[in-house]
């Protein structure tokens, strides 16, 4: 499924070198991963963010700028191909207005942000035996679409 995915992307887009691609999941729930695709599609969303204890606890390398990762629905469905723009390390208490731009438009507010985040780490960090505090270190992802191309705004 995946590869014909990013087949079909190949041959619409020959610049992009499409050979190396992590597949990736970005959210929780189907319903929420279902949300987030919609607004990455749509090119309301241009950045994620993610916690490095969640890298570590699947010894999983963390997206680096260059990446191009193909983004699935929660049955692995391909959905979007994105090229990771930049990655910042940086903890949670230093997440400011300025970062949330790439966020969608419900979330560019902070606190928004930070409780809905708060919320959603929860779970993982309760299995992990950590807490979320001012501290806990966070990746800031960005990333362009590669595939399919979002609409014109």
């Amino acid at each position: 499924m995946i590869e014909s995915f990013v087949a079909a992307a190949r041959r619409a887009l020959p610049h992009e070198p499409l050979d190396r691609y992590k597949a990736r999941v970005i959210g929780r729930s189907p319903e929420k991963i279902a949300q987030l695709l919609a607004l990455i599609l749509s090119g309301a969303k241009s950045g994620t963010f993610s916690l490095t204890a969640e890298f570590e606890a699947r010894r999983e390398e963390p997206p680096a700028a260059g990446d191009v990762c193909v983004l699935t629905q929660a049955d692995g469905t391909p959905a979007a191909i994105v090229r990771i723009t930049g990655v910042e390390r940086m903890r949670f208490g230093n997440i400011g207005p300025a970062h949330l731009e790439v966020e969608s438009p419900r979330l560019r507010d902070l606190e928004t942000w930070r409780n809905v985040h708060r919320a959603s780490w929860a779970p993982l960090l309760e299995q992990l035996r950590r807490e979320l505090t001012d501290d806990t270190e966070i990746l800031c992802q960005t990333f362009v679409p590669l595939w399919p191309l979002p609409p014109p705004r």
